[in-house]
């Protein structure tokens, strides 16, 4: 898939469900693509589950981190392999929510 905004509005067309706004122009922004990502993956994950309780499944924002070389490609690689690592400790992991949201 090329990774450009009109080739992933053309292939998510072809997807259940069709287009889903806010992405009907001919330009999106990176927060628009990831927005429009995170809307259609929790509806489809919500109907699979037939999830009613409007559980959150993603945390509210992204990272976004130009990659300008080697050793800063390895370091986020290295945060990949190890993040899952940490999820039993993780302030968002909703098993460790206290009832008060820190955000």
């Amino acid at each position: 898939m090329d990774c450009n905004a009109k080739s992933f509005v053309r292939d998510c067309d072809n997807l259940k469900g069709g287009r889903t706004p806010p992405l009907q122009r001919e330009e999106y922004t990176l927060g628009q693509i990831i927005a429009y990502f995170k809307y259609q993956s929790t509806k489809e994950i919500n109907k699979f589950l037939k999830n009613e309780s409007n559980q959150k499944l993603w945390q509210r924002n992204y990272f976004e981190h130009i990659i300008r070389n080697e050793k800063s490609l390895d370091k986020i690689r290295q945060y990949i392999r190890n993040n899952p690592l940490n999820w039993e400790t993780d302030r968002n992991n909703p098993k460790n929510w206290n009832g008060f949201d820190d955000k």
